[in-house]
C-alpha cells in the first residue's frame, strides 16, 4: 500500500493488554503489552514527530482489536496539539476491509466474528502469506472460547480461554486465503486514501 500511494512505513510493534475474549489474555508466556495511557501517548508523540517533519497525510492501520480506543485518543490528542486544517489521519482496522462475500467464501457462511478470530483463520492465513516460515501447520487446533459472557470479571482468570489461546478453529487457514485477504485489505486501504483523503495513486477514480 505504501508503494502504491508513495508512503513511508513506520511500524509499531506493541499494543494494549491482551484481553481474554479478544486476544487470549495476559497469562501466556511472552505476552508483552503496553498500558493504555502509554499506547495513547506513544501514538500521539509519533504523530507529533511526523507532523513536525511536514507530514499532513497519515494512515494508522490497526492489527489488534484491543488497541482501538487508545489509538483513537492518540490521534485526537495529536490533532488537537499539532494539527492544522490540512492534516488528515486515516484510521483503519485491516480486517474490516474484507468483504462479506469473501468471509462467506472462506468460512462457508459461518464467520464467527472478528473478536473470536484471535490466532484463527484470518490471522493465521495472513501470516502464512506474509511470513510462511512462522506458521507451524501441525499445531493448528480446533479450540474455541465457548460462550462469551456479556460481562468481564477482573482480574481475569486464564481458565476461561483454551490453553492454545486460539478462540476459534484455525484449520481453514491457508497461504491462498491469506494472499486473498491481504490483497483485498490493501485495495480497501488504497481506495480509502483517494480522493477524499487527499493521496494520489494511479488508478484512483
Amino acid at each position: 500500500m505504501a508503494e502504491r500511494v508513495g508512503g513511508i512505513v513506520a511500524p509499531l510493534a506493541y499494543g494494549y493488554k491482551s484481553q481474554p475474549f479478544s486476544g487470549g489474555g495476559q497469562s501466556f508466556t511472552g505476552t508483552t503489552s503496553l498500558d493504555g495511557i502509554t499506547l495513547t501517548y506513544l501514538v500521539r508523540d509519533l504523530l507529533h514527530e511526523f507532523m513536525r517533519h511536514g507530514a499532513k497525510r497519515m494512515v494508522l492501520i490497526d492489527g489488534r482489536y484491543e488497541n482501538a480506543s487508545f489509538l483513537t485518543e492518540g490521534i485526537s490528542l495529536a490533532l488537537r496539539d499539532k494539527g492544522d486544517p490540512e492534516t488528515r489521519i486515516l484510521f483503519i482496522h485491516w480486517w474490516e476491509l474484507i468483504k462479506p462475500e469473501t468471509l462467506d467464501r472462506v468460512f462457508g457462511g459461518k464467520f464467527p466474528g472478528c473478536v473470536r478470530e484471535h490466532a484463527a483463520v484470518l490471522e493465521t492465513s495472513a501470516i502464512a502469506h506474509l511470513e510462511p516460515d512462522l506458521v507451524l501447520w501441525d499445531r493448528l487446533t480446533d479450540d474455541t472460547a465457548g460462550d462469551i459472557p456479556p460481562y468481564a470479571v477482573y482480574p481475569p482468570t486464564p481458565r476461561i480461554v483454551p490453553k492454545s489461546g486460539v478462540l476459534s478453529p484455525a484449520r481453514l487457514a491457508s497461504r491462498e486465503v491469506g494472499e486473498a485477504l491481504i490483497s483485498e485489505a490493501i485495495e480497501g486501504i488504497v481506495r480509502s486514501t483517494c480522493p477524499e483523503y487527499g493521496m494520489k495513486e494511479s488508478g484512483c477514480k
